[in-house]
């Protein structure tokens, strides 16, 4: 798999219907190494359930040297 499939069936499934009523916004690291196919098992999931959910797959490593931290000094990094 190359994910975390507890984060896919037992930590967002039971609470879709909830994330979408009350318009969650869920971030998380659960892609490990293979985000998208994380991504392509909760929109499954999601479609089961008859919910259209918005989810989208961030790649890549360390973007710290790409972070303008003038911009960015009242912010937690």
């Amino acid at each position: 798999l190359g994910y975390t499939p507890d984060f896919v069936h037992s930590a967002m499934a039971p609470n879709l219907k909830a994330i979408k009523e009350k318009n969650i916004r869920v971030v998380a690291n659960a892609g490990g190494i293979n985000p998208h196919s994380c991504a392509d098992a909760l929109r499954t999931v999601a479609k089961k359930q008859n919910i259209n959910l918005n989810i989208a797959v961030v790649t890549g490593d360390d973007l710290l040297p790409q972070v303008n931290f003038e911009q960015t000094s009242h912010m937690m990094i």
